[in-house]
């Protein structure tokens, strides 16, 4: 009897584990999926504003915003270090943001910025973010549980948690038993 509850066990906990390892293959999919479409939308905002601000801009960024399901907000920084529009218009008086709030503008390419309180929402959000001609940069903003959601249909049983980080282990999202705020 001990024999056969023991295969028993080992069944369930291969299918435990065959489970687990599509859904981790199918999240990574689609956080792959969301980050690619940041950078394509993020590319086409540099390109059409180039860190210039309009009626124009606050129209490009609502159409960024709507046009994916992912962001919840879009935003021009300019080479001071402003934030001078967002996809909920212009911002007047600009807004200074924290470098450390910021994309570096050596690296021309897409950068996700962390985790922080937005100026003007004030609440927490992912920063993904292209510098722009000069020091200014175009930024998108998203829930950081869009990068866990997937997950949380899984049974992750008690003390269990999933965290989504950076190659450097910066946490960018997670949800479970070690699901305290991601620090700002």
């Amino acid at each position: 009897a001990f024999t056969l509850l023991w295969v028993s066990r080992q069944r369930a906990v291969n299918r435990s584990q065959t489970l687990l390892t599509t859904v981790v293959a199918a999240g990574v999919d689609r956080i792959d999926r969301i980050l690619t479409e940041a950078e394509v939308t993020l590319a086409q905002l540099k390109e059409e504003t180039d860190g210039q601000v309009s009626d124009q801009t606050v129209e490009r960024l609502q159409r960024a915003v709507y046009q994916t399901r992912w962001f919840r907000a879009a935003g021009v920084i300019d080479s001071e270090g402003r934030l001078v529009c967002t996809s909920l218009g212009l911002v007047d008086p600009p807004v200074a943001i924290e470098p450390a709030k910021r994309s570096r503008p050596d690296i021309d390419r897409m950068q996700i910025v962390g985790i922080a309180t937005t100026e003007i929402m004030r609440e927490a959000s992912l920063i993904l973010s292209l510098p722009t001609t000069g020091a200014g940069e175009v930024n998108l903003l998203m829930d950081p549980s869009v990068l866990t959601e997937m997950f949380e249909q899984f049974p992750i049983g008690p003390g269990g948690f999933v965290e989504v980080a950076t190659v450097d282990g910066r946490s960018l999202a997670r949800f479970g038993a070690a699901s305290d705020p991601a620090p700002a």
